[in-house]
């Protein structure tokens, strides 16, 4: 595990305290919470995870392949996506890329950092696409 891995491991708790808050403006523009049952242990889990707005309805979200939280979210499963302090009914699908297409991705999504940062932070890239339904606040 790398130092900045690490430093999520301890982190994460804390950020999906503050994205539940009203304080969720602090993070909430570039983490979004996702909110799901574990497929074996049937337990409310939430992931922290940065996002990255394709469309209003899309966002498109990085992790490692070897995480396992990404596979309680795919297949068709329905989860809750907290983004930018509004829930929303999501749906996600893992987007298979050419190495150079993840390069471009990650380099456009993580502007500012060096190749060398995104590696150490996500070592084994893969994205997920996330099509963000109806906001509970919507539906009435």
């Amino acid at each position: 595990m790398s130092v900045i891995q690490a430093i999520f491991k301890l982190a994460n708790p804390l950020n999906a305290l503050i994205l539940r808050s009203p304080l969720h403006g602090l993070l909430s523009q570039r983490i979004m919470l996702a909110i799901y049952t574990g497929r074996k242990s049937g337990k409310r889990l939430q992931n922290p995870a940065a996002y990255f707005r394709e469309r209003a309805d899309t966002i498109r979200c990085f992790t490692e392949t070897d995480r396992q939280w990404w596979r309680n979210i795919i297949d068709g499963q329905a989860f809750t996506a907290r983004v930018a302090g509004k829930d929303y009914t999501a749906r996600a699908a893992v987007v298979s890329l050419a190495d150079d297409e993840m390069k471009r991705l990650l380099a456009e999504s993580y502007r500012g950092m060096s190749e060398e940062q995104i590696r150490q932070m996500i070592r084994k890239p893969m994205m997920l696409r996330i099509t963000l339904g109806e906001s509970p606040e919507e539906k009435s």
